[in-house]
């Protein structure tokens, strides 16, 4: 017996935009660089990889409430189950789509069988006698088949709509963009772990769909995880090659891939510069003046000291600046400029958060502790040796213990016996940022 679902086609709120954005400030050249990408028509998938605190949600963000060809958009958080879920995720979008194009309500019910779906239709004439449809009840899904609804839901309702905007006399849209954040985050949770596909997956497949109108792009954030990653190679990564980019032959002549890739690194100067002026930013506000003056710190000492410190992560940033401008405000706050080096109070409230979502088993503690007190890398092997854990069980964990980690690649050490090149790669694991291993040692690891 079919497992089937009825549900209505609704969009999941993310009420937290603003304060992704609140003081938004530099990366000019990556939005220098999507724009560029958006005038391309042999792409369908940008990619923005980095590690978690870099600034991809805020970048997302600030696209979304920024750009008017954003048509619909999604968060994967991990702690909220329901974003992580590839079937919620496609509803919400599908009903993202249905506000943002006026056919496309009319697309979905025209390219399945009428006992699929159901849709309550109503006339506008503000400008025009047309057919809008404003709700989709969805029927006789079976829950397992994510493809199918894939399928019905984005897929052919997308390839149906040009043909739709004809029949109207009207002009197709120049671009409709679909963001999506947090891809990683999606793959390491448990249902991902469980399932042979999820929405990386599913995403990927549309890398591969006929007749998709060249006007439908995807922009998609990720940590540089190679669960991602791979599902979209190749990938034409930014900058392009050296010789390519040296010589203007060699860039005409290169090899254009299917999909892009642009790494944010934290420590480029790129990066830096941008979090420089976020923090000179915030520090020229009239809370922090008082702090300084009292400190005899200068606002540029305090600028260098805190990007210094943060490595290029600006979540860890923004918290040691919340935390500063809350103890002028607050009684008996502790942070001072003269204590900077000390965990924020809110970093590790978000930590802990999550934390205790995603790896407070006592598996899990041990394999980060591991991970946490090694001065290098570590093999999967070599978790498996120093916590005395099972391999499966080491894996398993690894799975959704990935937002912690760094994760990187090194080549097998080759067996001198056989002779031969050994060009298989395992795995490598550290602690992303050195504010997560004061946060895990020693007191939330025993």
């Amino acid at each position: 017996m079919q497992n089937s679902v009825s549900t209505q086609l609704e969009v999941i709120a993310f009420p937290n935009l603003q304060q992704l954005t609140e003081g938004f400030t530099g990366r000019s050249q990556i939005f220098s660089e999507i724009n560029h990408w958006l005038q391309q028509k042999d792409q369908r998938f940008f990619i923005l990889a980095g590690e978690p605190g870099v600034g991809k949600s805020a970048i997302a963000a600030h696209l979304i409430q920024t750009r008017k060809d954003i048509f619909a958009y999604h968060f994967c958080q991990a702690d909220d189950a329901n974003t992580l879920k590839p079937g919620q995720i496609l509803r919400s979008l599908a009903a993202q789509l249905m506000h943002s194009s006026p056919y496309y309500g009319e697309a979905l019910l025209n390219t399945v069988k009428p006992s699929r779906l159901s849709g309550e239709v109503n006339i506008n004439i503000e400008q025009e006698i047309s057919s809008t449809i404003q709700r989709v009840k969805v029927n006789n899904f079976n829950k397992s088949d994510i493809e199918n609804e894939l399928d019905i839901l984005i897929r052919a309702p997308l390839v149906a709509l040009p043909q739709l905007y004809k029949q109207q006399e009207k002009l197709c849209p120049i671009l409709a963009v679909i963001v999506i954040d947090g891809l990683d985050m999606a793959v390491s949770s448990d249902e991902a772990a469980q399932d042979d596909e999820d929405i990386v997956t599913l995403l990927a497949s549309l890398s591969e769909a006929e007749n998709l109108p060249s006007w439908v792009r995807f922009i998609l954030t990720s940590r540089p995880d190679r669960r991602v990653l791979r599902e979209f190679e190749p990938l034409q990564p930014y900058p392009l090659q050296a010789a390519a980019a040296q010589d203007a032959d060699a860039q005409a002549k290169a090899v254009v891939l299917p999909n892009r890739l642009y790494k944010l690194d934290e420590l480029s100067d790129e990066n830096q510069a941008d979090l420089r002026q976020y923090i000179q930013q915030r520090v020229e506000q009239s809370p922090f003046q008082p702090l300084l003056a009292t400190a005899q710190m200068s606002e540029q000492a305090l600028v260098e000291a805190l990007t210094e410190q943060a490595q290029g992560n600006f979540r860890y940033v923004r918290c040691v600046l919340d935390d500063l401008e809350a103890g002028t405000q607050t009684p008996g706050a502790k942070r001072s400029l003269s204590h900077l080096a000390g965990l924020p109070e809110s970093l590790k409230q978000i930590y802990a958060k999550e934390w205790f979502a995603t790896a407070s088993g006592e598996e899990c503690k041990s394999i980060l502790k591991a991970i946490a007190n090694a001065e290098t890398f570590l093999t999967e092997d070599e978790v498996v040796s120093q916590t005395g854990l099972r391999p499966r069980l080491v894996r398993q964990a690894l799975w959704g213990l990935r937002q912690f980690l760094d994760v990187g690649i090194q080549p097998v050490p080759e067996n001198p016996e056989d002779g031969e090149a050994n060009l298989e790669t395992v795995e490598t694991f550290a602690i992303f940022h050195p504010s997560l291993r004061e946060y895990l040692l020693p007191c939330n690891l025993e």
